[in-house]
């Protein structure tokens, strides 16, 4: 598993897919909401979904990302 932090309606979308679960400390309030662990690859396809996860996260940490 890894945590990443991603726009709040990708980490909502995550959440809801079932790649990744909301960080405790996100849901305390403490960190913002879109922190997320996302959950390990068990396959070549789940491998690809965690690197787009990956990707959303980089870019949303460069600002790269429209809300």
């Amino acid at each position: 598993s890894l945590h990443m932090v991603l726009p709040d309606a990708a980490a909502r979308t995550a959440i809801d897919a079932g790649w990744a679960e909301q960080h405790p400390v996100a849901r305390r309030g403490l960190i913002p909401a879109g922190s997320v662990m996302v959950y390990a690859p068990r396959n070549d396809d789940e491998a690809e979904v965690v690197a787009s996860l990956v990707r959303a996260s980089y870019e949303y940490a460069c600002g790269d990302v429209q809300h």
